[in-house]
């Protein structure tokens, strides 16, 4: 004889907007004016231009921008070594200073990847990650 299952009830949505999230999930909603910064690089994009991190967001602060995405397709994050993209993540938190929300790209080339650049950024104090799905072939 074979069991029966019980059907499950879908999880209850509440309408935000376009979108629907399970009421037991409470998101962090970014508002405001967010740019997608470029990162600082240095020598044909052979290295980090640390020094100008912090001039870039004041330049953020002062033209009244509320947040930025950092390592988002303006950013060239994907194309960055991770230890690259931690540091990134770093240079914008600290420039920041709680003066701008801060958004991190952390989509990689594997899952792996992405879960630990995620965990990084929610360590140092990222306001939000942005998450793509790991490409078919690598780049």
């Amino acid at each position: 004889m074979i069991a029966r299952r019980e059907a499950r009830r879908p999880a209850p949505h509440r309408d935000i907007g376009a979108h629907y999230v399970r009421s037991s999930y409470s998101p962090t909603v970014l508002r405001g004016a967010l740019a997608a910064s470029v990162t600082p690089l240095l020598n044909a994009g052979s290295e980090l231009d640390e020094d100008a991190f912090e001039p870039l967001v004041d330049f953020f602060v002062a033209a009244g921008l509320d947040g930025i995405l950092a390592l988002g397709t303006a950013g060239e994050g994907i194309l960055l070594e991770e230890a690259e993209r931690r540091r990134v993540a770093d240079l914008f938190l600290q420039a920041a200073e709680r003066r701008l929300l801060v958004a991190v790209q952390c989509g990689a080339q594997s899952t792996a990847e992405t879960v630990r650049l995620a965990a990084h950024a929610a360590e140092v104090g990222a306001d939000a990650v942005v998450v793509i799905g790991p490409p078919y072939f690598r780049l």
